[in-house]
């Protein structure tokens, strides 16, 4: 028995709540966005950026057959999709690249 279930991640994911709306092939879903501070280089030539990525339902990401170089708009933003890393629980992370 799983410990949660699809509407538990579809609450999770609310854009009326804690969520942005993820627009992929005209179709809106829920996802949240993270933009994770980087930095990589060394003390002579840091280098700084943000890494964006985003969580999304498994069951939206196969709707929509969401896959590397897909692009879709999280927040109004357009990016993207360089990786998709599922959770084995119903939720992927998809590593995005910035505005296309």
């Amino acid at each position: 028995m799983p410990v949660e279930s699809d509407a538990d991640r579809a609450a999770l994911l609310d854009s009326d709540e804690f969520g942005v709306v993820v627009l992929v092939g005209g179709n809106n879903y829920d996802g949240i966005i993270d933009r994770e501070y980087d930095e990589a280089g060394d003390a002579i030539a840091p280098i700084q950026s943000s890494q964006p990525r985003i969580w999304m339902r498994d069951i939206d990401i196969a709707a929509e057959s969401i896959e590397i170089g897909s692009s879709i708009t999280a927040g109004g933003v357009p990016y993207g999709v360089n990786a998709v890393q599922p959770d084995g629980v119903g939720l992927s992370l998809l590593i995005l690249r910035g505005s296309v």
